[in-house]
């Protein structure tokens, strides 16, 4: 029986040959229903047989259910088609509309049969499709030839052996299945050493110097198409036998960094010893899992099989292990156990069916002060039911592999599948059979709901019908506070629904331009809380025109009446939308594609219930929990807060918190918690974190502001007040008189993140807060949710991962940032009192402004991977940072040159050997000093102002670099720098650089500029100076153009015309810019664009000027000094609370309108930003492209 249920499922899946078969036998009942038909017409004619007849045809085809359906359709056509509802009491109507869809289904059966011949057709085009890129790869790729040619013919051997399995389904027999389970092993097993080879040949391919673009985009698609294809067998939802001595070894967690405050990892097991009494314990006792370092040192965390039950074990900071066991036995039924750590604290959850769910929990406290696990990327490995001979795990973990089946389910909210594995042992699937795991029955949501994890979406597609009305229904439970939720689009027309701040928002394009339609109910549009949410929308044609109704909780939120909308449609998205077929207008709301996190179920498309598992989807899994639903991150972008409100928090006496935050800028509020006592205050303060507890205050002595993530963790108790920085102790104080308080009972908290909701003199937080924890009285402890906020303004609920694409593009013609050396009349501008360029170092660039300052340069050399000789000359102002740095992220090798306590390091690692030249002298004294560093073989060298010499050679088996990506100078993305080099010297040098060569010839032309500006001459002021090359500064999701909103800031402009800020997009902008007579400011509010200025001819004359920027609904006024001008707009205003973005000094090409006019970029020095009286700091609120100076503004 269980083969016979294993093949029926297989032939349920993949059988297209099955389903065409029903399509036959469909079609041959539609012709038996016309036949029928034709002898009802007949018989029509005898008055005698009418009734009978007629009875006979509503029993048969079930017309009290449709009429059912249309009853439910009818509350949406309430308000338009109130007769409807007379048309059903009529058996004659009914019968004729019977017999009109009847006479149709002749047709129906040929467009079937065409659209089936047109989906095989459409299969072998991508086939075709797919050799013919494969083939351009191979043309100019020589070197990736064989290893091309040999995927294919796996691929093609796999179609051979789904072709094999289409015609054996008829008599499928249980060694029919074993053998063709046995030629997909195989065909695994050989792709299994066949891609890593690929992804060799493609980077080897990427770090030629005669780059192509075709080539490169070809390489670019079947890096996604692997990419694709592990996400998609990370879905798999299929358990795995283990026999005792194979084992799984799992790819490594992608954001390990997240793991280090929370760990949430849920899986199923079974044990069929379990009826095996009085074993040796050598025996009684097995390993599960076991998730840490490669030599078994330091942190990790582990589960094993103890006496029939599961007992968990992890490690902190060194401390002593802790291990929680939970009082329930795992049998030969599966079992689900969940586990969760916040910080110190454990729980742990084994549930079981017996006849009902039993929930059985434990929860643990780890001993010590130290909360993080401490992973290294390279160093970690994830074992799951064995491990490798080669490996001895901890000794509470050394017992022998495990025995049954284990299948797992997600970790840290990701979905995860033991067949996205790195390597197997001793596993063989044919002799040791996955166990059947039958799915519980009790929550819908787990039986029938889809989990969209953020990174995809579902392409549903469906039958165009005839008919008045087009209906589409889901459920949602919805995380994401930004992201489209269903997306229609016919030829020029579209209908987009969408969340916008946990709001939903309804975009369409009938051919006259992207609108928003307003609300009907304002006040009833929040989805973004975690709640179930029953959403429908119909399409209503109502004669002439047609209706648009979406309905919320059977509440009509939005309504659009237009002619001919979107019949023709014949497919729709779900939860995101491919970027390539997203429409520009809505791109630029949503630029990667708008995919959301939450789940649905009970999706219907035009009355038929939609199966996701039979549709095109991407991160889409299946079975939805409430442990998937979590929120623990959230973004904040300059002017926002979010704000909780908690219970049985006990008070400050007996306090212990912690929380995670990422952020490049330097001042801002972190955290803030008041009570009667007194508060508890979390802020940067020129990048250092300080605490302020009970008038109690800490500082840290480093800066933290290196947009990288830190977890913070404050204790106030007894003993005084503690903090601790990624589980380094900082400072701690007894504090005055804390053993005399009177302690307090727990009470209702209110925490504030990022900000406060009133003006501050801190100012609010541009970044990321996550992982919260406050211990609490009475209740388990756990990480907080950030759904249960009761307020929040300008926030993401969730916050990206802290890294970048590899880039992949062909060889720019011509650089656009190329130093030289501006003519006498390009320096002066005859309105100016200050020369536009300041008076400058020749062809010397000043880095440090900020953590990320840096040259990028693209092109890499193919002689690189052998030789290569840099030099440069350097002028150092601070003790540490970075000079040079490349690597090959995948291998993880690297090749760079830093400062660490004034001494210049040279580091060589090639991940299996590291090579370390130091200097004994220090070099931050501000001279300069010329730097020499090469490579050649395995021989690495450093000389100093050409009299210091150091020099090491590798071992001659441990020279292949392999870099692949660019090579940074000054400076370098700080997750690519901090994976090779310590903390304090991953963030740019501060100070000056020049005469940068390769091979003695200069580099001039950096592929990209973040934040250098010439080397000047003399002090520098407070404020952000763009300079003569060119470059801006860009605010995310700052401002909302439809909204009132007020904005300042000071400038002292260098050039009498130039791009002060824009704000916004093609039909809603906000633009300031400067001539020699006036400053202009211009806006459009949805209709026509309308200006006022402010004439102001000495505001170039070298000193600092006031400008103030007030817009309402439709009226603009613009302040400069003590002038004032404004202006009335058309009256037709389009309400949007789109956050657009700040552009300050110039603007990127994408940001442009093509339709006007812009002035060039602005040259001078800007300060003292101010929205909605909010201060935002522009050096660290945003990020800079160009040659912009963050260290400050020159005087002269």
């Amino acid at each position: 029986m269980a083969e016979s249920r294993i093949i029926r499922h297989i032939i349920d899946g993949t059988n297209q040959d099955g389903f065409i078969q029903r399509a036959i036998n469909a079609s041959n009942a539609y012709a038996s229903i016309i036949e029928a038909v034709k002898n009802a017409e007949e018989a029509a004619s005898k008055a005698i047989h009418a009734a009978d007849e007629a009875l006979k045809n509503v029993l048969k085809h079930k017309l009290g259910d449709k009429a059912k359906e249309m009853k439910k359709d009818s509350n949406a056509l309430e308000e338009a088609v109130k007769e409807e509802q007379r048309k059903l009491s009529g058996v004659k109507g009914a019968l004729e509309a019977a017999k009109n869809k009847l006479a149709g289904t002749q047709t129906k059966k040929e467009q079937l049969l065409n659209q089936l011949n047109s989906a095989k057709n459409k299969l072998g085009m991508v086939h075709d499709d797919a050799s013919e890129k494969i083939q351009k790869a191979k043309d100019a790729a020589l070197k990736a030839n064989e290893t091309v040619a040999t995927v294919e013919g796996k691929l093609s051997d796999m179609k051979k052996n789904v072709d094999e399995w289409k015609k054996q389904y008829g008599d499928l027999r249980s060694e029919d299945l074993n053998q063709a389970t046995r030629d997909v092993k195989n065909t695994v097993s050989s792709l299994e050493s066949t891609l890593p080879v690929l992804l060799g040949k493609l980077t080897s391919l990427e770090n030629r110097r005669s780059h192509n673009a075709t080539v490169l985009d070809n390489i670019l698609r079947v890096r996604q198409l692997i990419s694709l294809a592990r996400n998609a067998v990370s879905k798999i939802k299929v358990p795995v036998k283990f026999n005792g001595t194979s084992g799984v070894q799992i790819r490594t967690p992608s954001n390990l960094q997240d793991l280090a405050a929370y760990t949430s990892l849920k899986f199923y097991i079974q044990n069929p010893d379990s009826k095996k009494r009085d074993q040796p314990e050598n025996e009684s006792t097995r390993f599960v899992l076991y998730l840490g370092q490669k030599d078994a040192t330091g942190d990790y965390m582990g589960l094993i099989l103890k006496d029939h039950k599961v007992e968990w074990i992890y490690k902190l900071g060194g401390n002593e292990t802790t291990h929680l066991m939970v009082d329930e036995e795992i049998g030969e039924q599966f079992a689900a156990v969940s586990i969760n750590r916040i910080l110190q604290y454990g729980h742990m959850s084994v549930t079981v069916e017996k006849q009902t769910l039993h929930e059985t929990k434990g929860d643990s406290v780890a001993k010590g002060e130290h909360g993080l696990f401490n992973f290294k990327p390279h160093n970690t490995i994830f074992y799951v039911g064995g491990y490798p001979s080669s490996f001895t795990p901890p000794p509470p973990l050394r017992y022998p592999n495990y025995r049954g089946c284990i299948e797992m389910d997600s970790l840290n909210e990701e979905v995860m599948s033991l067949y996205n594995f790195q390597r197997t042992f001793h596993l063989d699937t044919v002799a040791e059979r996955p166990c059947t795991r039958s799915k519980s029955t009790g929550d819908p949501w787990l039986t029938d709901g889809s989990y969209f994890d953020g990174t995809g979406y579902a392409e549903i597609t469906f039958e165009s019908q005839l008919g008045s009305i087009k209906r589409f229904e889901q459920e949602m439970r919805l995380v994401s506070y930004h992201g489209i939720i269903f997306f229609l689009k016919h030829q020029n027309q579209l209908l987009c629904l969408t969340v916008r701040d946990g709001k939903l928002v309804l975009y369409y394009d009938f051919g006259g331009g992207l609108n928003t339609s307003p609300p009907k109910d304002g006040a009833n549009l929040v989805v973004s809380n975690n709640a179930n949410k029953a959403i429908q929308l119909f399409l209503i044609k109502m004669g002439t025109k047609d209706r648009v109704l979406v309905r919320l909780e059977q509440s009509t939120i939005f309504m659009i009446e237009q002619e001919n909308i979107l019949q023709g449609a014949t497919s729709y998205y779900l939860g995101g939308v491919p970027t390539s077929v997203l429409p520009e207008k809505l791109k630029k709301l949503f630029p990667k594609g708008g995919s959301i996190r939450g789940c649905m179920k009970g999706l219907k498309a035009l009355g038929k219930y939609v199966d996701l598992k039979r549709m095109n989807t991407i991160g889409v899994s299946y079975g939805c929990t409430l442990d998937l639903l979590v929120a623990r991150s959230v973004k904040l972008h300059g002017s926002g807060y979010l704000t909780l409100s908690l219970r049985n928090v006990p008070p400050l006496q007996d306090f212990y918190t912690g929380f995670s935050f990422r952020t490049s800028q330097s001042r801002g509020l972190l955290y803030q918690h008041d009570t009667k006592d007194g508060s508890c205050q979390v802020s940067l303060q020129d990048g250092r974190v300080a605490v302020n507890v009970l008038s109690t205050k800490l500082t840290t002595k480093n800066a933290y502001a290196d947009d990288t993530s830190h977890y913070v963790a404050i204790y106030s108790d007894s003993a005084g007040v503690r903090m601790y920085v990624d589980d380094q102790l900082q400072e701690s104080t007894a504090g005055p008189n804390r053993e005399r308080r009177q302690k307090r009972e727990a009470e209702l908290g209110v925490f504030h993140l990022g900000g406060l909701p009133s003006p501050s003199d801190i100012g609010n937080l541009t970044g990321c807060i996550s992982n919260v924890f406050i211990k609490r009285r009475l209740e388990a402890q756990a990480v907080v949710d950030m759904q249960q906020s009761t307020e929040s303004f300008n926030v993401t609920m969730n916050c990206p991962r802290d890294r970048q694409p590899q880039q992949m593009r062909a060889p720019e013609k011509k650089s656009r940032w190329k130093p030289k050396a501006p003519s006498k009349a390009m320096l002066k501008d005859k309105n100016c009192h200050l020369l536009k360029e300041p008076k400058a170092i020749k062809d010397a660039f000043q880095f440090g402004g900020s953590p990320a300052s840096r040259l990028e340069f693209h092109k890499i050399p193919g002689i690189l991977q052998e030789r290569f000789h840099f030099s440069m000359e350097l002028r150092l102002n601070s003790s540490s940072g970075l000079l040079f740095y490349m690597a090959n992220e995948s291998l993880g090798s690297s090749f760079s040159l830093f400062v660490s306590n004034g001494r210049l390091v040279l580091l060589a690692d090639t991940h299996r050997h590291k090579l370390r030249l130091r200097t004994k002298e220090k070099y931050h004294d501000g001279r300069w000093h010329t730097v020499f560093f090469s490579r050649d073989g395995n021989r690495v060298q450093l000389v100093i102002d050409g009299l210091r010499s150091l020099e090491k050679s590798l071992p001659t088996n441990g020279v292949d670099f392999g870099i692949s990506g660019p090579f940074y100078v000054g400076g370098a993305p700080l997750v690519k720098a901090k994976a090779h080099i310590p903390d304090a010297s991953a963030t740019s040098f501060k100070g000056c650089l020049r005469h940068l060569k390769l091979d003695k010839k200069p580099l001039n032309s950096p592929s990209r500029v973040f934040a250098v500006t010439p080397c000047y001459v003399g002090p520098l002021e407070t404020g952000v100076f763009f300079s003569i090359e060119g470059g801006y500064i860009t605010l995310d999701g700052s401002v909302a153009i439809g909204q009132d909103f007020e904005m300042t800031l000071e400038i002292r402009p260098r050039s009498s015309s130039g791009l002060i800020f824009q704000i916004g997009r093609k039909t809603h902008y906000l633009r300031l810019s400067s001539d020699s007579q006036k400053v202009t400011l211009a806006a459009n509010t949805g209709t026509k664009e309308f200006s006022t200025s402010v004439s102001q001819p000495s505001l170039c004359d070298g000193q600092w000027h006031t400008i103030t920027v007030i817009k309402g609904s439709n009226m603009i006024q613009l302040d400069v000094d003590t002038k004032a001008n404004y202006t009335v707009g058309p009256n037709e205003v389009q309400d949007t609370s789109d956050k657009e973005s700040i552009h300050l000094g110039g603007m990127p090409e994408v940001a442009s309108l093509p339709h006007l006019r812009h002035p060039s970029s602005f040259v001078g020095c800007m300060k003292n930003l101010v929205i909605n009286r909010n201060p935002i700091d522009i050096r660290q609120a945003g990020s800079t492209r160009g040659s912009v100076g963050l260290s400050g503004c020159p005087t002269g």
